[in-house]
């Protein structure tokens, strides 16, 4: 009675470990997790049985069967993708998180970006491409939804996506998936991972418990991100490992603030001395920048500029090393989720809580041999939402939704109103239409922008004849509830920076 208890409990364990087990990377660390999972079944196991001999040789050899099945599994190639290896080029899906449209070298950045610069010349620049919202869990569901915030229904940080991904439609097709992230924002709690075989979204002891509720309870919440060299080594370790044709995304989460770039990236000493000097002597001629000691974030903007422009070069170097990493006829696809502000209209080193074009727009890169001539640029409006057909066409798989190569006549966005150090304001929408865009706050106020005249948004004017359609879009947009997080949520997302959810 009391072997078959124990057995039975660590056959449930090695079950509960197989399910958990897409979220670890190395044999290493799935001994270790699944040793610290089986210790209370072990501990039972040896208190029930009274440490016989031939008991403890039962234990040992039962642990060696669970891992031998484990990591057969682990290994297994998924169902449908015994095609021969490079039979259909890979897809590589790079999302950059926090990275500003304006700051890629191509189209005359203030910092280097070479190997981003080589995809554009290698495949197509989008050069007005914009995101849904200015979130990361909103613009990532809108790219494997193909819909916008509202329709997906993330339109938050720290909810779940209610709309169907594509993923499980490539899966279907034979595509082998994983996905390797750099913040718990986008975890498998948001649904994004549904349809990825592997999907790496837990790091650390402490963050692979948290599935099991320990973590928060008694450990603490464990890493809220990860550092993308590590994000980048697994998924081309994965990718090299793998056989069949496989999409990989990759999410960067490195710009995201606050701005700490690695040791060999950072400004020298001498140049962020300088940048508080330029910031002081501007102020002491002009006086018209206000209280000095209070005001940090004017004074820091120059600095912090410094420190963001060092961060877009390290997430350039990353992408550098996915290109370097795989084969050339390999799909790219790189794409920010949001911008940032640096201080434009009053918004310091964040986002999310306003439609203006520093948090809107975002770049947008495609590199796809034989179907885009390389070089090539595109000034039409195109949309994160149009990640998602983009996906579906590369592999091959019939879909209504656009791609990038699809010219989109609107972009509906939504901005929650999240506040975040003096980024402040109420949820508000906008309807996006070429060079022009219509916003509206949840009051009900218009304001319509010439970007093309105007690409400052620095003259707001009144909507013009015509654009009434736009106008009540915006206005529906803005005025639907702002979602509710429960305070475990906002904790984690507070750990992350997002001080206002």
């Amino acid at each position: 009675m009391a072997l078959g208890a124990w057995l039975l409990a660590l056959l449930m364990t090695f079950g509960v470990t197989w399910w958990a087990e897409s979220t670890l990377a190395t044999p290493g660390e799935r001994l270790l997790d699944g040793l610290v999972l089986a210790a209370p079944q072990l501990l039972l196991g040896v208190l029930l049985i009274r440490a016989r001999p031939w008991a403890q040789g039962l234990v040992g050899l039962g642990l060696t069967l669970g891992w031998v099945f484990v990591w057969a599994r682990h290994e297994a190639p998924a169902r449908g993708s015994g095609e021969t290896p490079g039979a259909r080029p890979d897809i590589v899906l790079i999302t950059l998180d926090t990275f500003r449209a304006d700051h890629l070298g191509v189209v005359g950045g203030p910092v280097p970006t070479p190997a981003l610069d080589g995809l554009a010349a290698s495949g197509a620049l989008f050069r007005n491409a914009v995101t849904t919202a200015p979130l990361t869990a909103p613009a990532h569901a809108s790219m494997f939804t193909g819909r916008t915030s509202t329709e997906h229904g993330l339109r938050s940080n720290g909810q779940r996506v209610a709309a169907p991904t594509v993923i499980p439609q490539l899966q279907a097709a034979g595509w082998r998936t994983g996905a390797f992230l750099s913040s718990r924002v986008l975890d498998r709690q948001t649904g994004l991972c549904v349809g990825f075989e592997r999907c790496e979204d837990r790091w650390g002891f402490i963050g692979r418990l948290s599935w099991l509720g320990l973590a928060e309870a008694a450990l603490g919440q464990g890493a809220v991100e990860r550092r993308g060299d590590e994000v980048v080594a697994r998924a081309l370790d994965w990718l090299s490992r793998t056989s069949g044709p496989k999409l990989a995304w990759i999410h960067l989460y490195d710009a995201h603030g606050p701005y700490l770039p690695p040791p060999m990236w950072r400004p020298d000493k001498e140049a962020m001395r300088e940048a508080s000097r330029q910031f002081f002597a501007l102020g002491r001629s002009e006086g018209s920048v206000g209280d000095w000691a209070d005001d940090l974030d004017r004074r820091h903007v120059a600095s912090q500029r410094l420190l963001y422009g060092a961060e877009v070069r390290w997430v350039d170097e990353l992408v550098g090393r996915v290109l370097r990493g795989i084969p050339p006829e390999t799909i790219v696809i790189v794409a920010g989720d949001h911008g940032e502000s640096l201080g434009e209209h009053e918004h310091y080193f964040n986002h999310g809580g306003n439609l203006m074009e520093p948090s809107m727009r975002v770049p947008m890169l495609l590199r796809w041999p034989g179907a885009v001539p390389p070089g090539s640029v595109s000034d039409a409006l195109v949309s994160v939402q149009d990640v998602a057909g983009t996906l579906l066409a590369a592999a091959g798989v019939p879909t209504s939704l656009p791609d990038l190569l699809d010219a989109r006549e609107t972009v509906e966005q939504y901005a929650s109103g999240q506040q975040g150090r003096t980024t402040h304001g109420p949820a508000s929408g906008a309807v996006r239409r070429g060079d022009t865009k219509v916003v509206s706050d949840a009051q009900g106020a218009v304001t319509w922008y010439d970007l093309r005249a105007d690409p400052g948004e620095l003259s707001p004017l009144p909507l013009p004849p015509g654009w009434e359609g736009d106008a009540v879009a915006a206005r529906a947009l803005a005025e639907r509830p702002a979602p509710e997080l429960d305070e475990r949520v906002r904790r984690q997302l507070r750990a992350l920076g997002y001080e206002g959810e």
